[in-house]
């Protein structure tokens, strides 16, 4: 199971990086379609809105790697998976409402300046 891209920020610019929790996200999309690559850059906007220096974002084709819908028991695309921290949780879907997605997927968020 390779990721087909990962973006991975463990640390905020002080080099802390206890401060706040690691984010584990796996995206799953199918190749370049639009609504691929707009789930992408929706999520790592979440991402660098809420958790950036804090999380690391893998990135499957399911056009490269079938199987990988059964393995992990995907159903419908483009699904977002947090791994980390438990509980693990699931969206699947529009990814445009950031506090939305934020919430759907159990997270505390404090909002960064855009």
């Amino acid at each position: 199971m390779v990721p087909v891209h990962e973006t991975a920020a463990d640390t905020d610019a002080a080099g802390d990086d206890t401060a706040v929790p690691r984010l584990i996200l796996e995206l799953y999309v199918a190749g370049t379609m639009p609504r691929s690559v707009q789930a992408i850059t929706e999520v790592k906007r979440i991402c660098n809105r809420f958790f950036k220096g804090h999380y690391a974002l893998k990135v499957f084709d399911l056009t490269r790697d079938p199987h990988l819908a059964s393995v992990k028991q995907i159903l419908a695309l483009p699904t977002l998976i947090k791994v980390g921290p438990l509980p693990s949780r699931r969206l699947i879907g529009d990814f445009a409402d950031a506090e939305r997605v934020a919430a759907a997927l159990g997270l505390r968020t404090s909002p960064k300046a855009i």
